[in-house]
């Protein structure tokens, strides 16, 4: 599951969440959006989990998507 650390570092320091990804399937790297809003952990968690669906890990067996925040 994903881990609340980069949440709780972006909210003390008041700056954004950037949200970079590889995706080995299509060859591609980038960034898949920036979050300002870090008001709420949960919520924060469900967009950076949105941010990554459909985005094809190098071993996807250990990759998952947190179903916590889906």
């Amino acid at each position: 599951h994903w881990k609340k650390g980069c949440y709780y570092m972006a909210a003390n320091a008041n700056i954004p969440i950037v949200v970079g990804y590889l995706d080995y399937k299509k060859k591609e790297v980038g960034i898949k959006g920036v979050i300002t809003e870090t008001n709420n952990v949960n919520t924060t968690m469900t967009e950076i989990n949105k941010f990554y669906m459909g985005v094809n890990a190098k071993y996807p067996k250990n990759f998952t998507l947190d179903k916590r925040f889906s």
